[in-house]
């Protein structure tokens, strides 16, 4: 199946094929080009575009377009060689020398087979355009970033900048200034295309807004298509004595007064729920974002004797705007976190969400000593100062989960 899928793509690129060797070579360049501006460019694109101008024999041409036709959204190239080379009858060595053109092009790391080599392709080549141009500091610098890469991502990945350092034999700030040039590369080279084709704008169901000190509800109708009985039809009813005829136009007038009243009433609920769901997360339209409470489905059904089934209906994929963004409406719900023991529990259902804790974490830990950083241990001890009681292993669950390194990757050393 999987190499029958292949074949299919090889018959799909057969008019690409024909415009880059047939006679009339020119001409079909530049529509294709021209086609590539009017559409937008896609990386695939992007990348075929600066391949117009040179020439390959026409299977390493099949196999470098089949490279970047089968690049993933982040622009890596995932599949085994030994796959690509059974595809095309040929060699490893072959497809190697394709992929190797693939990876020459821009953006730099483009045609990658993992992390390691997208940063490896990218600091080299930026390494060779410094060329020898910069000091013997910059190039130490340079070098050192390049072996980290090639042989010490781990330790780098766990913050072991004294080991990095000793292993080269430098300091540990040409070791910070080696790290902030890897910093500087793109992991996901192919990255920006991929948001650039799917960006998309969000027309907001809900606006929210104040008015003399209070929150009004708004649903614009604009994007809703509006429609009336035609009036010929009206008229046709009025005048016409068939029986037949005139039952057949009464019952479609009925479906449109139908479908009318219907969009009247989601209006009419769109308003009720997104009112109760003001009433109830007030404090976050008063200030901001984490200033969330919980707040579930049967919270809103119950302010609005709603089904929750309606209020989920009513929830999918509406936006709401509000002085502090466009958000989906499923943001607000937002699920209470019971700490340590049930009277705990019981006690901060009311007012703790994750949301909550995440804020309180990011403010103990920028205040942290960053030569010695806070253990989990410690934090659980600073959150239940404030209210907030966790266990150490919620703690370590919550941070990971928010990005958080552990105390040993949050080490800054000097």
């Amino acid at each position: 199946m999987e190499i029958q899928r292949k074949l299919d793509w090889l018959a799909s690129t057969d008019h690409q094929n024909r415009v880059y060797y047939g006679d009339d070579t020119e001409r079909a360049n530049d529509d294709y080009i021209q086609d590539l501006r009017e559409y937008g460019e896609s990386l695939q694109e992007y990348l075929k575009s600066q391949l117009v101008d040179v020439l390959f024999p026409r299977q390493d041409r099949e196999i470098i377009d089949y490279i970047i036709d089968s690049l993933d959204k982040n622009g890596y190239f995932s599949e085994p060689l030994s796959v690509t080379a059974a595809i095309f009858h040929t060699d490893e060595q072959k497809i190697r020398k394709a992929l190797q053109a693939v990876q020459d092009l821009d953006p730099a790391g483009v045609g990658c087979r993992d992390l390691k080599e997208c940063l490896m392709l990218q600091i080299k080549r930026r390494n060779a355009h410094a060329g020898e141009k910069s000091d013997e500091k910059k190039r130490e610098v340079r070098l050192l970033s390049e072996s980290i890469i090639a042989e010490d991502l781990r330790e780098l990945a766990r913050n072991r900048i004294h080991l990095i350092a000793r292993k080269y034999h430098v300091d540990i700030k040409t070791v910070h200034e080696a790290i902030a040039e890897i910093k500087k590369l793109n992991p996901k080279p192919g990255n920006a295309f991929n948001d650039r084709m799917n960006f998309q704008y969000v027309t907001p169901d809900v606006l929210v807004v104040t008015l003399e000190g209070s929150f009004q509800i708004l649903a614009p109708d604009f994007h809703i298509p509006r429609f009336t009985v035609n009036r010929y039809y009206s008229q046709l009813l009025e005048t016409c004595e068939e029986e037949k005829t005139r039952k057949y136009l009464q019952d479609k007038i009925r479906q449109v007064k139908s479908l009318q009243d219907e969009l009247k009433m989601r209006s009419s609920t769109l308003i009720h729920v997104s009112r109760a769901l003001v009433e109830h997360q007030h404090r976050f339209f008063e200030m901001g974002p984490g200033n969330k409470i919980p707040m579930n489905l049967g919270d809103i059904a119950t302010k609005t004797n709603l089904s929750i089934s309606t209020i989920s209906r009513t929830f999918r994929c509406k936006y709401l705007q509000c002085r502090w963004g466009i958000y989906p409406m499923n943001y607000f719900l937002t699920y209470a976190i019971a700490g340590k023991g049930e009277k705990t529990a019981q006690k901060k259902e009311c007012n703790v969400t994750i949301e909550h804790i995440k804020a309180e974490l990011c403010k103990i830990i920028s205040k942290e000593d960053k030569r010695k950083p806070l253990s989990d241990q410690e934090i659980m001890e600073k959150l239940k100062d404030r209210g907030i009681e966790l266990s150490r292993r919620t703690i370590a669950k919550y941070r990971l989960n928010f990005g958080i390194p552990d105390k040993y990757g949050r080490r800054e050393f000097s």
